[in-house]
């Protein structure tokens, strides 16, 4: 073809898809994801349902490394000078057999699995050996979302950052002042407000705990 044709908000040459549209859809990282997440020797039908579909699962695994850095911070430092210590067996066997990522990816979400329950249940100590294993695995793969590479470091969006933090933070204690008023429904307002803002919130012994 020599025009372009529009198909779902991105122009399509072809049979390829330019990626600076597709960007406009999903992050750079949740879009590697997607490319990662199948054999490097398989035909990829590429679908925007397929990279939206990976690009949650890539957000559930961030929102573990979130709340288990609200609990117990995992640095740099904490992996060690040799990060495959922490790697889950699974995931080495996956890589080992003719790079399989497809399988190393759910040995990723097996340990976010535990990881989670392992927060619910408060066991710190393993929550950040999970967390430390979650970080090197994708590390291997080139996907650490706190690796300088994929964050931002404009001044403007730090302080819009801030500043959504500020005005979140602010709800969820009208809402604990709610809740230690017993006006439920007053709680329940504020936890709706906030989920039509695509905010969802889990109640924890340590209190509120926030995520987009």
């Amino acid at each position: 073809m020599d025009h372009y044709r529009r198909r779902e908000d991105v122009e399509v040459l072809g049979n390829s898809l330019l990626v600076p549209e597709v960007l406009k859809r999903v992050r750079g990282i949740e879009l590697r994801f997607y490319m990662v997440a199948a054999h490097y020797r398989s035909h990829v039908e590429f679908s925007f349902e397929a990279l939206d579909e990976a690009a949650a699962g890539f957000r559930r695994i961030e929102g573990f490394l979130e709340r288990a850095d609200d609990e117990t911070v995992v640095s740099d430092t904490d992996l060690g000078t040799d990060p495959a210590a922490v790697l889950c067996a699974d995931f080495v066997n996956a890589m080992n057999d003719d790079l399989g990522t497809p399988a190393a990816i759910g040995a990723i979400y097996d340990v976010v699995r535990e990881g989670n329950k392992q927060l619910t249940a408060g066991e710190l100590s393993a929550v950040r050996g999970a967390a430390r294993s979650v970080r090197a695995m994708l590390r291997v793969l080139g996907l650490d979302p706190i690796d300088p590479a994929w964050g931002s470091v404009g001044g403007s969006d730090t302080k819009l950052t801030s500043a959504f933090e500020g005005l979140v933070q602010g709800l969820l204690n009208q809402r604990a002042e709610a809740r230690a008023a017993k006006d439920f429904a007053r709680a329940d307002a504020i936890r709706t407000q906030l989920a039509s803002a695509g905010i969802g919130l889990e109640d924890t012994p340590t209190g509120s705990k926030w995520s987009l």
